[in-house]
């Protein structure tokens, strides 16, 4: 029986339990350990995060580095490439732009076989430096992974990247942090909103990107059109007190909420009718998927990957950044109809359940893996799990929408 091949994951903050840190937690969780072997380096990271990958029993090494540069990340490269060597690691796959670009040379100067780097999203705060940097190192990487095809199309575009070496895998998000039942009123009680007051909200840490101020100023006017309504914000973060002042300079801190950080983001989702995400920017969002699996109406911006989930009319609605008027609009415009809050919402779980299921998003990394390995004329150790959803993509199963690899 062939042994599994060990991958090692590089990622820039491993602290909270959200966005790419969730995503590579469900992923290592969840491979098939028959097949593959994964290990995690994290330049930061917190102890909760630690003691949930010895959960889950993945090895997670805290380099506690703030740089990429320097005597100790230099020293620690050569450590690190004896560790790639001795655990004879045959895949890297790196993500945010430290681990990138430190994890895609340690692997080339370590000789490891197949080289991942991740683009998550559409790199709104890289300095030109970094993107110099990628467009040196990218060379040496066989396959850049996307978080959506927005993203893809700004890959290969700003950073001169080829098509065939650009592929695109969703996110997925994990029912089981769903399946409890959960009392909606009793959720609303705790927040100090009424039964039949309409509540609209925002699922995201404060930072100037989720775009926090464009739902504030929308507040005002869609108080003015439907007065029984309550605003939720969901979320930590710097700008959080400039919110709070915002909200009140607005004359609507009275009927906005800020409930801080919440783990159990069904819970938050539960007491909302509609969820608004006015991002800036976005790669992929985790936060539409959950909030759609929960069978919310859901407006969002028509940034980055938001229309590949957000179908206009059918699953939620789309307007465009930095417009508080249009989603004041649009959220009056549901208010005033229920049974289109209900149809979009019914569309939308269908499409979650269809499309963004993290087993969807687990089983496309895998059939990744194995192909390009093979390329290099590794063998991959096969599984009752790997044969079952071979012939699944084989058959062009919708569960897996295939994108290309």
């Amino acid at each position: 029986m062939k042994t599994p091949v060990p991958i090692l994951y590089i990622i820039d903050h491993f602290h909270v339990f959200s966005g790419t840190e969730r995503h590579l937690f469900e992923l290592v969780r969840r491979i098939d350990k028959a097949a593959f072997k994964p290990f995690v380096i994290a330049f930061q990271g917190s102890e909760f995060l630690r003691r949930r990958m010895a959960d889950i029993a993945v090895p997670l090494r805290i380099l506690d580095i703030s740089r990429i540069y320097g005597a100790r990340p230099l020293k620690l490269l050569f450590e690190l490439r004896s560790f790639i060597r001795r655990e004879n690691i045959g895949i890297v796959q790196t993500f945010h732009t430290k681990a990138d670009l430190y994890g895609i040379a340690l692997a080339r100067l370590s000789g490891v076989p197949v080289i991942i780097s991740s683009r998550r999203d559409l790199a709104f705060d890289r300095t030109s430096k970094e993107f110099y940097g990628y467009k040196l190192l990218n060379r040496y990487v066989d396959r850049i992974l996307c978080v959506s095809e927005k993203v893809r199309e700004f890959v290969m575009r700003e950073e001169n990247i080829e098509a065939q070496r650009c592929a695109v895998i969703h996110n997925g998000i994990e029912t089981a942090n769903f399946a409890r039942r959960i009392d909606p009123q009793r959720e609303r009680l705790e927040l100090g909103i009424g039964p039949h007051v309409r509540v609209v909200g925002m699922l995201a840490n404060f930072n100037p990107i989720k775009g926090h101020q464009f739902f504030l100023e929308a507040c005002p006017r869609i108080l003015r059109s439907v007065p029984d309504t309550v605003f939720v914000l969901a979320g930590l973060g710097p700008t959080e007190t400039a919110m709070r002042r915002k909200a009140g300079e607005l004359g609507v801190g009275a009927r906005v909420r800020f409930v801080g950080h919440n783990e159990d983001i069904s819970k938050i989702l539960s007491v909302m009718d509609i969820l608004v995400a006015p991002s800036l920017s976005e790669g992929f969002s985790n936060t539409i998927l959950e909030a759609m699996y929960m069978e919310k109406a859901v407006i969002a911006t028509r940034v980055g990957g938001n229309p590949e989930v957000v179908i206009e009319g059918e699953t939620g609605i789309l307007v465009e950044p930095g417009r508080s008027d249009e989603i004041a609009d649009a959220v009056i415009r549901l208010l005033h109809d229920q049974s289109q809050i209900l149809r979009m919402g019914k569309n939308a779980r269908a499409l979650i359940e269809r499309r963004f299921l993290i087993q969807h998003m687990v089983d496309r990394t895998e059939r990744l893996y194995r192909t390009l390995l093979r390329a290099k004329g590794l063998a991959v150790p096969d599984s009752d799990r790997a044969v079952a959803v071979s012939k699944a993509l084989s058959r062009g199963s919708r569960a897996w929408p295939d994108n290309g690899e």
